[in-house]
């Protein structure tokens, strides 16, 4: 925002007294500051809690008269290749196992909020292997991988819960190129304070299908209601094109709270991948390096006896914003969930692009933790 209102004070005419800057995120403008020329140049020299006073923040009006877009921002290509690690740290009977490989990921921006999005990965070497789930009652027993796909019964628990996350390790082990995600996403924000997306196609590495999403949050208010909906279908093994026969319908409602000192709360009530109905409750904390660690639990209508070990589901999130290890600008994260557990109950279909985490980084209580730096 400082760098941007100096910019103007240089580039418009003295003739321009009010600017307002607008944050955009997938082509979804996000808020607007509005601030004065004379108190950028009057307060330059001053603490940024002074120039913070003399502004206005708001929500930003969707498609505002008069404004020119820049000639050749859009289509947008990028893409990147890197290499992957993959860690298992809590399995008692393989102890620490890993995989090494590259991921090359691409976005193709055909208009502002229309984005497609692909990855392909390549092992080269590891040993973490593809597994059937844990035979009931052997403790370090497994089905094997060929056992597994063969009797369409071991797809449900004896309890007769779906295996929706339980037979993670069948989407492991692979030699071939896989692709975790391949995606066609569109943003827009029909009012003020109203965002939706819609997503399709291979959401994740084990679930494809459609994604729908709205959220109501204002610039201004650190409280935000969202619901979200998905039709999804359960991936093959080998993590292409084709499918398997499970299908499934979740759905959640959430409310978000954002507190001072970086810290907030989430609620989601709904329906999770294995059919049972419940609830989530999730607490964060980001930091003034960009890190953010969180905590979570979710409660749902399947028994202990149905859930398996662990009675309940729960795991810590740890996201390191890129720009932070590389010294280069950058909105990317590192993100990781570390649960000792994958059980069934209390699964969500892992959709990249949810809207709160979108848009909440220009809104009042995240923009202000950081406006110490306006002058910088």
């Amino acid at each position: 925002m400082g760098r941007t209102a100096r910019l103007m004070t240089r580039a418009l005419p003295p003739s321009v007294e009010t600017f307002v800057i607008t944050s955009t995120s997938d082509g979804m403008p996000t808020s607007s500051v509005t601030v004065r020329r004379s108190d950028v140049e009057r307060l330059e020299n001053t603490e940024a809690g002074q120039i913070a006073a003399a502004s206005t923040l708001s929500d930003a009006v969707p498609g505002a008269p008069g404004l020119v877009a820049s000639q050749g921002l859009y289509p947008r290509f990028r893409w990147s290749v890197k290499p992957y690690l993959d860690l298992g740290i809590f399995s008692a009977e393989d102890g620490l196992t890993h995989e090494v490989g590259a991921e090359a990921r691409a976005s193709y921006e055909l208009m502002p909020g229309l984005i497609a999005t692909g990855a392909l990965r390549q092992r080269a070497f590891g040993d973490i292997g593809q597994r059937g789930p844990g035979i009931p009652g052997q403790r370090g027993e497994y089905f094997t991988p060929d056992e597994y796909e063969a009797n369409p019964a071991l797809e449900t628990t004896p309890e007769g819960v779906p295996r929706v996350r339980s037979d993670t390790r069948m989407y492991t082990g692979n030699s071939s190129p896989v692709i975790p995600e391949l995606t066609l996403a569109w943003y827009a924000k029909p009012s003020d304070a109203i965002y939706t997306r819609v997503t399709v196609g291979l959401l994740e590495r084990a679930y494809g299908g459609v994604s729908a999403e709205a959220l109501w949050k204002p610039a201004n208010s650190p409280l935000g209601f969202g619901a979200e909906i998905n039709r999804v279908r359960k991936r093959d093994f080998d993590q292409l094109f084709d499918f398997r026969d499970y299908e499934v319908t979740t759905g959640h409602v959430s409310a978000y709270y954002e507190f001072t000192q970086g810290f907030t709360a989430q609620l989601d009530v709904g329906q999770y991948l294995a059919g049972d109905v419940g609830a989530t409750v999730t607490l964060a904390r980001e930091f003034a390096n960009g890190w953010q660690i969180g905590a979570y639990a979710t409660k749902t209508d399947l028994s202990a006896e149905e859930f398996g070990e662990g009675s309940f589901d729960k795991g810590v999130t740890l996201s390191i914003p890129l720009g932070w290890a590389t010294g280069q600008a950058s909105r990317d994260r590192v993100s990781t969930n570390i649960r000792s557990l994958s059980r069934d109950g209390g699964s969500r279909v892992n959709v990249n692009g949810r809207l709160y985490d979108r848009v909440r980084e220009s809104h009042t209580v995240d923009l202000y933790e950081g406006w110490g730096r306006f002058w910088r």
